[in-house]
């Protein structure tokens, strides 16, 4: 089984973590909830499962509610895109 974490910079300390051979970790600093698609979109079939972890840096900028939407518009999208890639 493949592992994918995606996510803002805070993934970079999982260096620090013995991780599976199976394991990629994609991570770039200062992306937020509505950029994480373009971060993985393109490895995305390649893995069994995705852990995304987004949001850190949506919080100082707008209300909790809009980060909540954002981060459900990229469930949505990253599934739908999964799906037909699937087919």
């Amino acid at each position: 089984m493949s592992v994918l974490f995606v996510g803002d910079s805070q993934l970079k300390y999982l260096h620090h973590v013995q991780l599976e051979d199976n394991t990629a970790v994609r991570c770039t600093s200062g992306f937020r909830v509505e950029q994480m698609w373009a971060l993985f979109s393109g490895i995305v079939q390649d893995h069994d499962i995705i852990v995304i972890h987004a949001g850190t840096n949506n919080v100082p900028r707008e209300e909790p509610a809009t980060t909540l939407h954002r981060y459900q518009h990229l469930l949505r999208s990253s599934g739908h895109q999964t799906q037909q890639r699937g087919s």
